[in-house]
C-alpha cells in the first residue's frame, strides 16, 4: 500500500567543498518501495541487502510515528493544549513523520505511518529509484548523484550529521523548547558518536567510506555540526524575540541542573567545580559547547566567540539583538570549519588516517580539558559537560583500538567504562539522580593521570 505523502520535497543544503549540493524537486515513493527481498528487504542476518528489514526490526526511527499514539505522547499533547492529538499535530509530525501525511486504515481506524522513513535520510526516491543500483550510477560522484537524482550524500559525514541535527538539535522549522519539555517531551541532547554506538540503535549500514579512525573523525565533525546547529537555532530564536514572536530567552538552552537538582548533600556538583559565574546566573550552552572548541582550528577564537554569546545569554537583561548578530557570525565560522573537516576526511580517510600518536594526544587533551590546570576540580562543568568529555574520550579510545590495538593503555579501559555507567541516567529518570559527582571527578582525575603517559609507564 502506498501512503499519501507530500508531493515534493527538497533536501537539506549543506556547504561542502566550497559549494552546495543542489537537490531537484522530487516525489516520495514510500519506504515500501525499498522493501523487496531482492533490494533492501532481505534477511537481517546479513547487513548488505537487509537495510529495510533492519530498519523495521531494530531502528527507533521506524517507530517515530507510532510512539505518538502512546499514552505519554497523548499526555504531552494535552499538557500543551494542542488542538489535535499528537499523531495528527503538525508540531509533532514535523520530526516524527516528516515526509508523510497520516491516513486512516479500516477496520482499526488507526492512522498508519512509517515514522522517519528511508527517504527522509536518503532523499525522495522518484528520480533515483530505478537507477541507483546500476553500475553507471554507482560510478557517479556524491554531487552528481545529489544534483541529478536527489540522492542525499549520507557518506558525507558533514552532511549526515547536519541532517541528523536538523531534528535532534533543531532548526528554523523544528525544535523542542522548554514548554515541550515541561509538558513531558524528553530534552534533546544529541551527540553523534554516542548515537552511533547506542545499544538502542542497530545500524543498517557498514562504514566503508572512512578509515579505522572513523570514530575520531565522526566525533570531530559531529561536534562542529551540532554546535553549528545549536548556535544557529539560538540566533533564530533571538530574531523571533526581536520581532516579539517568541519568549526570550529560551530556557531549553540552559543547564537543566541549574534549577532542577536535588539539595541533598553528596549530590551537588558545586564543591567540585571551579566557576566564576555570578550567583543566580544560569549556565548556557552546557551540552553543545563544552567540548566543541576542541574540534575547531582555533580553540581560543572559538572560546572567545562562544564566551561573548554566553555573556549575553547569561546576563540579567538578555540582549536578543546582539545575540542574533553574534550567533550568525559564529555559525559562519563553524560552516567553514565543517567544510575543512569534511574535505580532510575525504582526502585522508583511507590514505592517511589519524595515527595512534595523534589519537593518544587527543585523548590526553580531552581528559585534561575537563579539569582545572591543577586537576583538583572540574572546569566549570555540570553533568552535561562531563558527559560530553566522556563521549569525546570514548571516541578517541575506540579509534585507537581500530588503528592499533596495542597502543591502548589497558589501565584506561576500566575507569572509562565505569565513567560511562555513572553518567548514564538511572532507570525511570531523565536526570543523573543519585550519581555522586565526587566519584565522577575521581575517574576523570584517574584518566588524566594515566594519559600523561599513553603507554602507562610514567
Amino acid at each position: 500500500m502506498n501512503l499519501p505523502v507530500s508531493a515534493e520535497s527538497r533536501g537539506p543544503s549543506v556547504p561542502i567543498q566550497s559549494r552546495e549540493y543542489k537537490f531537484p524537486a522530487a516525489k516520495h515513493a514510500g519506504s515500501l518501495s525499498c522493501a523487496s527481498a531482492s533490494c533492501h528487504g532481505g534477511s537481517d542476518s546479513v547487513r548488505a541487502g537487509s537495510e529495510y528489514t533492519t530498519w523495521v526490526n531494530s531502528d527507533p526511527h521506524f517507530r517515530a510515528y507510532v510512539i505518538l499514539l502512546d499514552p505519554p505522547s497523548r499526555k504531552i499533547a494535552e499538557n500543551l493544549k494542542l488542538s489535535r492529538p499528537a499523531h495528527e499535530s503538525e508540531l509533532c509530525l514535523k520530526c516524527h513523520a516528516p515526509s508523510a501525511i497520516p491516513v486512516h486504515v479500516s477496520p482499526l481506524d488507526r492512522p498508519v505511518l512509517p515514522g522517519v522513513g528511508c527517504e527522509q535520510c536518503h532523499g525522495p526516491a522518484e528520480k533515483y529509484l530505478s537507477s541507483h543500483y546500476q553500475n553507471d550510477f554507482k560510478k557517479l560522484t556524491r554531487s552528481e548523484k545529489a544534483d541529478a537524482y536527489g540522492l542525499f550524500p549520507t557518506k558525507d559525514l558533514a552532511f549526515r550529521v547536519s541532517m541528523c541535527a536538523s531534528c535532534h538539535v533543531g532548526d528554523e522549522s523544528r525544535e523542542v523548547n522548554h514548554d515541550m519539555i515541561a509538558a513531558g517531551h524528553p530534552r534533546l541532547a544529541f551527540e553523534y558518536t554516542g548515537y552511533h554506538h547506542s545499544k538502542k540503535y542497530k545500524r543498517h549500514w557498514e562504514e566503508s567510506e572512512y578509515g579505522p579512525d572513523f570514530d575520531a573523525r565522526a566525533w570531530e565533525i559531529g561536534q562542529v555540526a551540532s554546535a553549528r546547529a545549536a548556535v544557529a537555532l539560538t540566533g533564530i530564536r533571538a530574531e523571533r524575540a526581536k520581532a516579539r514572536l517568541a519568549q526570550w530567552p529560551e530556557l531549553s538552552e540552559y543547564s537543566c541542573y541549574s534549577c532542577h537538582k536535588d539539595l541533598k548533600p553528596g549530590e551537588s556538583w558545586k564543591p567540585f567545580v571551579e566557576s566564576a559565574r555570578p550567583p543566580g546566573a544560569m549556565p548556557w550552552g552546557t551540552w553543545y559547547f563544552s567540548t566543541a572548541d576542541l574540534a575547531t582550528a582555533d580553540p581560543d577564537a572559538f572560546q572567545r566567540a562562544g564566551a561573548e554569546i554566553m555573556r549575553l545569554m547569561e546576563a540579567p537583561a538578555k540582549d536578543s539583538t546582539h545575540t542574533a548578530e553574534r550567533c550568525k557570525k559564529l555559525a559562519e565560522k563553524l560552516d567553514s570549519r565543517l567544510n575543512h573537516l569534511q574535505n580532510l576526511a575525504d582526502a585522508d580517510s583511507k590514505m592517511r588516517p589519524y595515527d595512534a600518536a595523534y589519537l593518544e594526544r587527543s585523548f590526553s587533551l580531552i581528559t585534561r580539558h575537563a579539569l582545572t590546570s591543577d586537576g583538583t576540580k572540574f572546569r566549570d562543568l555540570d553533568w552535561d559537560g562531563a558527559t560530553q568529555h566522556y563521549l569525546a574520550a570514548a571516541a578517541q579510545y575506540y579509534s585507537l583500538g581500530e588503528v592499533n590495538a596495542t597502543s591502548r593503555n589497558p589501565r584506561v579501559r576500566e575507569p572509562l567504562v565505569e565513567l560511562g555507567s555513572l553518567l548514564e541516567f538511572p532507570k525511570m529518570y531523565n536526570s543523573p539522580k543519585g550519581r555522586d559527582p565526587a566519584q565522577i571527578l575521581r575517574l576523570f582525575q584517574q584518566l588524566r593521570t594515566d594519559t600523561s603517559d599513553p603507554h602507562g609507564t610514567r
